[in-house]
């Protein structure tokens, strides 16, 4: 009778324990999700604020709106320096809002993977990045610029790549895909 009892608290623990896990794995989850919203939304908070930034001229009087370089700056998104996570974000960014980086030239490092679509048998290439904890992963396409032949003048799959190119949307198959085309690939 006793060692009955005794299971049945223990099994009442390891049921808490799963339950307290499962629930922080949630939370972790929400968290991330409400830490991408967050970002988008500071993204577009700075994005009017520098906007509507004015400069004043020695006489005191309001000058032209930002530079020109400020504006190439605004088109241009330099994620090779920025955190494994922060790349995480802003990659998971491009494939939800896509309309919010088109004709942006990105720079992206990571893994050089390759899909060969078996139906078509066209290759798709990317730089696949991942979060602080390597648990989730996020890919970007490229398609480079100029005539390259798979594999002799492409990496092997897993190596580290730096890929630079303009950011479009395409459609293939009725299906809305993103990619870097005119890529450099380094």
């Amino acid at each position: 009778m006793m060692k009955r009892r005794c299971r049945m608290r223990i099994r009442k623990k390891i049921k808490v324990w799963v339950g307290l896990l499962l629930f922080i794995l949630m939370i972790g989850c929400l968290s991330r999700h409400k830490m991408v919203s967050i970002q988008q939304n500071h993204k577009k908070s700075q994005k009017v604020s520098i906007d509507q930034k004015v400069f004043q001229t020695p006489a005191g009087r309001k000058g032209k709106k930002i530079s020109e370089k400020k504006e190439k700056e605004q088109d241009e998104i330099d994620l090779t320096v920025m955190s494994s996570t922060t790349v995480y974000a802003e990659v998971y960014n491009m494939m939800c809002t896509p309309e919010d980086y088109v004709g942006k030239h990105i720079k992206i490092e990571g893994s050089f993977d390759v899909y060969k679509d078996k139906k078509t048998g066209k290759r798709y290439f990317s730089c696949v990045v991942s979060d602080a904890t390597a648990c989730c992963f996020q890919g970007l396409e490229f398609e480079l610029k100029g005539k390259y032949r798979y594999p002799d003048d492409y990496p092997k799959v897993n190596d580290t790549i730096r890929v630079e190119g303009t950011f479009e949307t395409y459609q293939e198959d009725g299906e809305n895909y993103c990619r870097l085309k005119d890529a450099s690939l380094k």
